[in-house]
């Protein structure tokens, strides 16, 4: 019992460890924990391509590169959907999400490995459960911050699925090329290990502290945008500002009753864009203090209306505000429109 509950112990170390880093509190624990299923589900579905490519061709499972490219596709399956969703939208999320995905499948394995070993010692099913972790979690939590930076990017246009599919495979291959050279053994098994943690966890502190200084300026540089935009709405001077020239220019557009869902839709997307990134800014501070049930009625009211004037307005009407709201990911995610 002692050895399966060492398989847990890298894994809720690392985790926990990543965890520090989300000062802003964005990590949501149904996600990690399907994160962490899906990376079992990965281990199980290596597992049986593993059986099926030994009866097709039992000369291939002596390639090294085969089963790692197999391990790390499969991996990379839950994180690039979570992305795809926008439920992977700042880069602490890709390190949490893709390293509870790689955990789950090194929680698995480890399982599997000392299934299979039934007399293998406490020591042994300790460092070999370290040092599988640590590769898988940190390979997958680095493709998943590759997929993510790629995604920001070219955030707003229209991306060309060759390119799409390119940065799938330049992230496949970056952590398939770290799974070989992991599995050669050039080093002794225990230099090897600290060379591994030592790299991941330095690449993800310097990934953490650019993750915080990403939301810093987006929150330091919008917030001011955001509430000034409002104010103009509420005083009646919205026709006084740039953005209410550009709306003027193109109202011919619009029928009226139109237009005037697109002045609501600007309104109601201020005040939930304002509410929820003051939220996250005394979060950060450790101030924060539960919503009542009246807030989060609101809050849900709120929503509502916003969804119920995004199908009025239309894809035109989208299209044109999306110079003055920027309409970021980062923006419906502290909505909870994602």
């Amino acid at each position: 019992m002692t050895t399966y509950l060492i398989c847990l112990a890298p894994i809720l170390a690392y985790i926990l460890l990543l965890r520090l880093f989300d000062s802003f509190r964005l990590i949501r624990w149904g996600v990690l924990s399907a994160s962490i299923l899906s990376g079992v589900a990965a281990c199980a579905a290596a597992v049986a391509a593993g059986y099926a490519i030994f009866h097709i061709s039992p000369d291939a499972t002596e390639s090294p590169w085969l089963f790692p490219l197999v391990e790390e596709i499969l991996k990379m399956v839950a994180p690039l959907i979570l992305i795809r969703r926008r439920k992977i939208v700042f880069f602490v999320e890709a390190m949490v999400y893709g390293a509870a995905a790689g955990g789950g499948f090194a929680l698995a394995e480890n399982i599997i490995y000392v299934v299979s070993n039934p007399g293998m010692m406490l020591g042994t099913a300790l460092f070999r459960g370290f040092s599988t972790a640590m590769l898988h979690i940190g390979c997958t939590a680095l493709a998943a911050s590759v997929m993510l930076i790629y995604k920001n990017m070219y955030h707003g246009g229209r991306r060309p699925e060759p390119r799409r599919h390119l940065v799938c495979c330049v992230a496949a291959a970056l952590v398939v090329a770290i799974h070989i050279v992991f599995n050669l053994h050039l080093l002794p098994s225990l230099l090897q290990l600290v060379v591994t943690v030592l790299l991941f966890l330095c690449l993800f502190v310097a990934l953490g502290t650019y993750n915080e200084r990403c939301i810093g300026r987006w929150l330091d540089h919008s917030i001011t945008f955001d509430v000034q935009l409002l104010a103009a709405i509420r005083q009646g001077r919205l026709a006084e500002t740039n953005t209410g020239e550009y709306l003027i220019g193109v109202r011919s557009q619009f029928e009226a009753e139109v237009f005037f869902d697109i002045i609501c839709f600007m309104q109601v997307y201020l005040e939930l864009i304002i509410s929820g990134k003051s939220r996250m800014m005394l979060k950060q501070a450790g101030l924060d203090t539960p919503l009542t049930v009246e807030e989060r009625q609101r809050h849900a009211d709120m929503v509502g209306e916003l969804c119920a004037l995004r199908g009025n307005i239309g894809l035109m009407g989208e299209i044109v505000l999306r110079p003055i709201l920027r309409m970021k990911d980062e923006d419906i995610r502290i909505m909870g429109l994602s």
